[in-house]
């Protein structure tokens, strides 16, 4: 089910109106500062949290910034450049300046709500940002974008309304955390395993020779789609410069169970897909003769 979808069933019944974020919300900016400002006065349990890009954040004291650009209002980040992508924080707070974030001055407005609907179409804005050389998206991206405000003529169901759509969507947080949590140690104990069953101590008690990979499978090239030809939502998902899907489209070019490698973009990352797909021209995908395990 694609995200509006998925929001369309829980505000199933109930009147809507569509507001653009920037009319709804305060939208603030950041501190000036750098990366290496950020290192140096980074304290751990400092009370003010500074975010930069991906995942880089540093705490500080409140005499370390301004206090013009502290933000202490529960809040929407916007993470604009390389890995685009939202967070909610309602602590005291700032971030480099290239970045910005919204926050409510209205009673009528459950920010959370707002941000788990940013959440759930994170994959729209990526794919804009993913026009730019460097991933990035503009303010007007985010000012302009619609969200769906329930009941907007009684302003008392439409914050119950709201209010029970995030804690539905805080429980499936929290649910998926855990999820992560388990994946993640799951994960090591693969890569355990693997370097260990594939290491040349272990091997060698069997018997092995080394080849070259185009000794062993047929590395073939993708073939390019053009952005219109691509769907929001569809059967077979496109993968171009990263392990997340471009767009859909209702044809594939490579079986199921099949290897590919990003050469563009993320290019050296490697991954493995379940069912059929397209792979486009920043991809190489393996073909794997019988006789040989593909996973």
């Amino acid at each position: 089910m694609s995200s509006m979808g998925f929001m369309a069933k829980l505000l199933d019944g109930v009147q809507v109106e569509w507001v653009a974020l920037g009319a709804m919300l305060v939208r603030t900016k950041g501190t000036k500062i750098t990366a290496g400002q950020m290192k140096n006065l980074h304290k751990d349990g400092a009370p003010v949290k500074i975010f930069a890009g991906g995942r880089t954040v540093a705490f500080v004291d409140f005499g370390d910034i301004p206090t013009k650009d502290i933000n202490n209002q529960p809040s929407i980040i916007v993470k604009s450049r390389g890995v685009i992508e939202f967070e909610y924080y309602d602590r005291p707070f700032s971030h480099k300046n290239e970045m910005w974030s919204y926050h409510s001055n209205k009673d009528e407005i459950n920010i959370k709500y707002v941000y788990h609907f940013l959440k759930l179409n994170e994959h729209h804005f990526q794919s804009v940002g993913s026009k730019m050389q460097m991933p990035q998206i503009a303010i007007p991206d985010t000012d302009k974008f619609p969200i769906p405000i329930p009941c907007p003529e009684n302003p008392k169901k439409s914050l119950e309304i709201q209010a029970e759509i995030v804690c539905i969507l805080d429980a499936f947080t929290t649910l998926t955390s855990e999820l992560t949590s388990e994946l993640t140690m799951r994960t090591k104990q693969y890569n355990y395993y693997r370097d260990f069953l594939l290491s040349e101590a272990e091997l060698g008690k069997v018997g092995f020779e080394w080849k070259t990979l185009g000794e062993v499978i047929n590395l073939q090239r993708g073939k390019r789609l053009v952005r219109s030809q691509l769907e929001e939502v569809g059967e077979f998902a496109v993968y171009q410069n990263s392990m997340i899907p471009l767009g859909y489209y209702h044809q594939s070019n490579v079986e199921a169970d099949t290897a590919f490698i990003i050469c563009a973009g993320a290019a050296g990352e490697i991954g493995y897909s379940a069912s059929a797909f397209w792979a486009a021209d920043d991809v190489y995908y393996c073909i794997v003769p019988d006789d040989i395990v593909r996973v």
